[in-house]
């Protein structure tokens, strides 16, 4: 875990993979954090995998978190986690959330940066695929435009490609607990919507969906 200077007395922790090297006390610690977090954020604790206590130390282990505090606690986090995908190296965005006293205070790119970085440090790659299941215009808008070869994309006209379809497969028939998507969820592999993807009777994050 590493400390990461911000304006105004606020700084960013992250811990690359803790539920390999961290103690029980440890995780249980980040663990409450993350929760306190979400709390915090919404007003209750998500059904999603990160906040699986009892699992804690395998929800943990393929997980980049990285959080943001300043002088009177944690404000906000985000949660990415590795997938194993053939042929391709693949970060899914994971879950993003700020607590009311981290609002309006531009956290996400301090965040975003320290944890997309590791997969660069740890795998020794310059480049490698992201994903993400957005419940909202504003997360793909938020990836339109930070990430490279989108799809889909709002900026400009984005093109369909065969990687985009591949991974996208891939990762909501192996992976769809890592991300809160209801396994009854749909997915229309030409506009790349996840219909119902937040429904409760399939696992899904409801809380998201107001």
């Amino acid at each position: 875990a590493r400390g990461s200077p911000l304006p105004r007395g606020r700084f960013v922790r992250t811990y690359d993979q803790p539920g390999r090297w961290m103690t029980d006390a440890q995780l249980a610690e980040l663990l409450d954090t993350l929760t306190a977090i979400a709390r915090s954020s919404i007003g209750a604790v998500p059904t999603h995998r990160l906040f699986d206590a009892a699992h804690a130390r395998a929800v943990l282990a393929n997980r980049i978190v990285s959080v943001a505090y300043d002088h009177a606690g944690p404000l906000g986090f985000t949660a990415m986690v590795y997938l194993d995908c053939p042929a391709d190296v693949v970060v899914h965005l994971g879950l993003t959330m700020t607590g009311k006293r981290g609002r309006g205070k531009r956290l996400q790119s301090a965040l975003f940066t320290k944890s997309l970085m590791l997969p660069v440090l740890n795998l020794g790659r310059m480049s490698y695929h992201v994903t993400n299941c957005a419940a909202s215009p504003a997360g793909i808008g938020n990836v339109s435009e930070y990430f490279f070869d989108c799809y889909p994309s709002y900026l400009r006209r984005a093109r369909r490609k065969d990687h985009h379809v591949r991974i996208a497969r891939h990762v909501l028939a192996h992976f769809r607990s890592e991300f809160g998507c209801s396994h009854l969820a749909t997915f229309d592999d030409r506009s790349f919507v996840v219909y119902k993807s937040n429904d409760p009777a399939g696992g899904g994050t409801h809380q998201f969906i107001k």
